[in-house]
C-alpha cells in the first residue's frame, strides 16, 4: 500500500480470524507475511497470501501476559508484554534468545526500532522509557517521567 493512500480508497482483499486479539504487528521479510502479538500471550506468523490463512504460533513458549509490542531485528523478533518483560526470539525456530523479566515495572506500551536497526526503545506504564542494544538486548539508558 502506498503511504499516501486515502483511507476511503482502501478495500478489503481478504478476511481471516486469529486465535486471540492482536495488540501489535510487524512485517516479515517474505511478501504477504506478518507477525502479530496476541492476547493469548503468544506471537503468531500469518501468511496472508495463502489461500486458507492459518495463523501459527512461532513457539510454544509465551509471555506471561498480553504481547503489546513487537519489532523485527534481522532474523529475530523482540516482543514486549503487559507482564513488563522483553523477549528476543529467533524468527524461524521460535527459540528464545533472551528473556528480560523486569524490563519495566509495569506493562510495556510499545516498542520501536531505530532506522539503522541498532537500538530498540521501550515505553512502559511505569513512566519509563528504556533504550536497548538491538543485538544483545542490553539496556543502554533509561528515562523516568514523573
Amino acid at each position: 500500500m502506498a503511504h499516501n493512500a486515502h483511507p476511503a480508497k482502501l478495500v478489503t482483499q481478504k478476511q481471516f480470524g486469529l486465535p486471540a486479539i492482536a495488540f501489535c504487528a510487524e512485517a516479515a521479510d517474505e511478501p504477504g507475511q506478518v507477525f502479530a502479538g496476541l492476547s493469548d500471550f503468544s506471537i503468531c506468523r500469518i501468511d496472508t497470501s495463502a489461500e486458507n490463512v492459518q495463523p501459527a504460533a512461532i513457539s510454544e513458549q509465551r509471555h506471561a501476559s498480553y504481547v503489546t509490542g513487537l519489532v523485527r531485528v534481522g532474523d529475530r523478533l523482540v516482543s514486549g508484554s503487559y507482564d513488563g518483560s522483553i523477549i528476543g526470539w529467533m524468527v524461524e525456530s521460535g527459540e528464545v534468545t533472551r528473556h528480560i523479566e523486569n524490563a519495566h515495572q509495569r506493562w510495556i506500551r510499545s516498542l520501536a526500532i531505530s532506522r539503522d536497526g541498532s537500538k530498540i526503545a521501550s515505553v512502559g506504564d511505569d513512566m519509563r522509557t528504556c533504550l536497548w542494544d538491538a543485538q544483545t538486548l542490553e539496556q543502554i539508558a533509561a528515562w523516568k517521567d514523573y
